[in-house]
């Protein structure tokens, strides 16, 4: 009798998990599209500053999230209220090296399709961040440097200087030690890093817009 009841009740869990299951909302591969035409382009310049030497490969990522809001997409999970599926994209632009100690790179403000994914309406995207990683050997093994910009610092098309220690020029990554060094805004480097900049190697993003690109 006793395998009989535990037959049953593994039965019943299974059955509740199936359930679990078959209620998710996650979409995990929700195929995602790009505009095919998009016209609303932003150059961005980087110059650095400060730095002991070039930097053998560098890189952009760009990641676009649904957005301003996500009425859109499925809901969260009934039971844990989470939200699975996906809402961002990335997107690798080219990236011009201008010279040793300056680069430039395009971003689309409409590079995403706004579309009906999910029966829900339509989903609108707005950027994410923009992340230019620079590495000074171009090794795997060590500490690239990282510098974001925000959607609205895209948009405000100031000047945004940030700010690395030098000493992480060339070094390697311990195995403690993050992928990448993000580099801090002045008022954050001089609260968590040194209220000195003169050992740093610093990186003035600018944002363009071009209008329409026709």
């Amino acid at each position: 009798m006793k395998h009989s009841h535990l037959a049953v009740a593994a039965l019943a869990s299974l059955s509740a998990l199936a359930g679990l299951i078959g209620c998710s909302n996650a979409v995990m591969d929700p195929k995602y599209e790009r505009n095919t035409n998009p016209r609303q382009k932003v150059v961005v310049t980087a110059k650095i500053t400060g730095s002991p030497g070039p930097f053998k490969a560098a890189s952009v990522n760009v990641r676009y999230k649904i957005g301003p809001t996500q009425e859109c997409m499925p809901d969260a999970e009934p039971f844990s209220g989470h939200f699975p599926t996906p809402d961002s994209f990335d997107i690798t632009p080219s990236l011009n090296k201008v010279s040793e100690t300056e680069y430039r790179f395009d971003i689309y403000l409409d590079a995403m399709a706004n579309k009906d994914y999910f029966g829900k309406g339509t989903c609108g995207w707005v950027i994410d961040y923009a992340a230019l990683t620079l590495r000074p050997t171009g090794s795997p093994a060590e500490v690239s440097l990282a510098a974001f910009m925000s959607h609205a610092e895209v948009e405000a098309e100031l000047p945004m200087t940030l700010y690395w220690q030098r000493a992480l020029y060339g070094t390697l990554r311990r195995q403690s030690q993050p992928v990448s060094e993000s580099a801090l805004k002045q008022e954050e480097y001089e609260k968590y890093r040194s209220p000195d900049l003169s050992d740093t190697i610093s990186v003035t993003l600018q944002a363009k817009e071009l209008g329409n690109d026709n």
